[in-house]
């Protein structure tokens, strides 16, 4: 039996398993690796390095949302599940699409206007994806639903959660 490195390539969330032959120093090939992962060059090993590349695809970096019947069959109409939505709320960010829910909403409001609006410490390319990401979950009718997640999540603060419950009784009626 072959001995298995598995890795995980975060852009493509594609698992890398890297079987190392018996024959080979496993500690030097261990070593290579690490110097590679390094550089960030994991999958850039050279082909005479004696290790073997095959992928397998991995679950999204999320914990599983539970998804009632009902708003499963709601949603797939809508184009987008209760997962993509929590992993469209973890690339925008919860508090940031609290703080500016009103103005996400706000269609008068033009994508420049809004990604001038965030704050300047995020890159133009982030504010970009914010306010795409964003706008895309209020066209897909879904605010509400982003709210409650956030409101329920244990992973933000009081003031966040607060903040989410206030927008829900005033946007969603709950």
């Amino acid at each position: 039996m072959m001995p298995v490195v598995r890795l995980t390539d975060a852009t493509s969330n594609k698992l890398k398993l890297l079987a190392i032959p018996l024959e080979d120093n496993f500690e030097s090939v261990i070593s290579r690796l690490a110097d590679a992962a390094l550089a960030r060059r994991v999958f850039e090993l050279p082909s005479d390095s004696g290790v073997r590349r095959e992928s397998a695809s991995l679950p999204p970096a999320h914990p599983p949302v539970a998804q009632p019947p009902v708003l499963r069959e709601a949603w797939k109409q809508k184009g987008m599940d209760m997962a993509e939505l929590y992993d469209l709320l973890g690339k925008i960010g919860k508090g940031v699409f609290v703080k500016y829910f009103s103005a996400f909403g706000d269609q008068t409001i033009s994508n420049q206007e809004m990604i001038a609006m965030l704050p300047q410490e995020y890159t133009f390319k982030s504010r970009t994806s914010r306010t795409s990401k964003s706008r895309r979950i209020f066209k897909e009718g879904l605010q509400c639903e982003a709210l409650r997640m956030i409101a329920d999540s244990g992973r933000i603060d009081d003031t966040t959660a607060r903040q989410a419950k206030r927008l829900l009784d005033e946007h969603c009626g709950d």
